[in-house]
């Protein structure tokens, strides 16, 4: 049988809002200031590199949202529950690994 593991429910759920906030702060990056910071040195190597990397910076910042919300929808769902296994909780943060 799984360890419990007891908790306040409302640190859960107060966790569970910062890291949807955090989520929601990293969504909002602009990763077109590369594009600023590549026109202010144009010709360079870390110019061209910068304007290089917007869409892959944008597409690390939006999975790094996205598992950021999936981390603050599990606590959540720990916490309205008031109780979870460590094991469950662990089963979900596992399953993140497939995301991108």
């Amino acid at each position: 049988m799984p360890e419990e593991l007891w908790v306040d429910p409302q640190v859960l759920r107060g966790l569970a809002t910062d890291l949807g906030r955090i989520s929601e702060v990293i969504e909002g990056i602009d990763p077109r200031g590369l594009d600023e910071l590549a026109s202010a040195m144009p010709g360079s190597d870390i110019g061209r590199a910068c304007a290089d990397s917007r869409d892959e910076t944008w597409q690390a910042l939006s999975n790094c949202a996205k598992r950021v919300g999936q981390m603050g929808f599990l606590v959540r769902g720990a916490g309205d529950d008031y109780q979870a296994t460590d094991s469950e909780i662990g089963t979900g943060f596992t399953a993140m690994g497939d995301l991108p």
